[in-house]
């Protein structure tokens, strides 16, 4: 079973920082996603499937997210929902990762995390 989360996504080295890539370079990233729906506001909603129980059988997943700007870069990322790895580290790559790096900040939990902590303790 997905466990789902509530997160913001943001750049490591300082939290008042943004991140190294453009609001108009995530959005053109994001939208031919397959079932992405976008709005030029910065929402959207992301949906999937993957193969996730024992027997194999699929697993619907969503997101849920705003991508917040700043003086034309992303400033932060507000994500909930569940997701496969896959569709997370498609998302994070948008986002400049590896190259850049990144706090997940768990918001019910008061708790900041590296992305491969983060993705250790929901995907594993």
């Amino acid at each position: 079973m997905l466990k789902s989360f509530v997160i913001q996504i943001q750049a490591a080295a300082d939290p008042q920082s943004t991140l190294s890539v453009s609001f108009e370079h995530v959005l053109s990233q994001l939208e031919p996603l397959p079932r992405m729906f976008i709005e030029w506001d910065g929402s959207f909603v992301w949906r999937g499937e993957c193969h996730a129980t024992a027997a194999n059988e699929a697993e619907s997943w969503q997101l849920d997210g705003m991508i917040y700007d700043h003086l034309g870069s992303v400033r932060y990322l507000e994500l909930k929902g569940t997701c496969s790895l896959e569709s997370w580290q498609k998302l994070i790559s948008i986002l400049g990762w590896p190259e850049q790096s990144l706090t997940i900040h768990r918001v019910h939990e008061g708790r900041f995390e590296s992305p491969e902590a983060f993705a250790s303790s929901i995907f594993h």
